[in-house]
């Protein structure tokens, strides 16, 4: 059996590092960030009475259908917290938003109206756009540019429907 001098051995030693060293530094070979991950969008309602039920949150990125059941791109929901609540909206490419949203009180994701179609709940837009009539505001008023690339963070407060519309 042939013997190897230890200089030969050292050497074999310091070209195995350094091909390792070289394996798994290599660039093509690190993990890169995934594309597909988009940041998030933040709405954060103030202004409810109670810590009572949960905020049901509505994303919107079309105004077909805006402020609706119809058509919604995303739905979150909220626990109140010291009367805030922060619905998130994970992974959301950037484009044009809005956001629709309402005190849930019996955690059943249905806005309580009345007889005439009137809120019986809190509810609100982002923007804080005010409603129109008897309807939800233009999408054009409650909407926000997302980058898609940093997060965005809206702040809204619940609104109450008065007759002094």
């Amino acid at each position: 059996m042939k013997t190897m001098s230890l200089k030969t051995v050292a050497a074999l030693l310091v070209s195995a590092v350094a091909l390792a060293a070289m394996f798994f530094t290599s660039p093509a070979l690190a993990q890169a960030p995934s594309a597909n991950v988009n940041a998030p969008i933040m709405i954060v309602i103030s202004g409810f009475p109670d810590n009572v039920g949960r905020a049901s949150c509505g994303l919107y990125n079309q105004a077909d259908g805006w402020a609706t059941d119809k058509n919604v791109f995303r739905n979150a929901t909220a626990p109140i917290l010291g009367s805030t609540a922060t619905c998130t909206f994970k992974n959301v490419p950037s484009g044009t938003y809005g956001v629709a949203f309402f005190h849930d009180r019996n955690m059943n994701n249905k806005m309580p109206k009345n007889f005439l179609g009137i809120p019986q709940a809190g509810y609100g837009f982002s923007n804080d756009a005010k409603p129109r009539g008897f309807g939800p505001p233009s999408f054009t008023d409650a909407s926000f540019l997302h980058s898609g690339s940093q997060p965005t963070t809206v702040n809204a407060r619940l609104q109450r429907w008065t007759s002094a519309l």
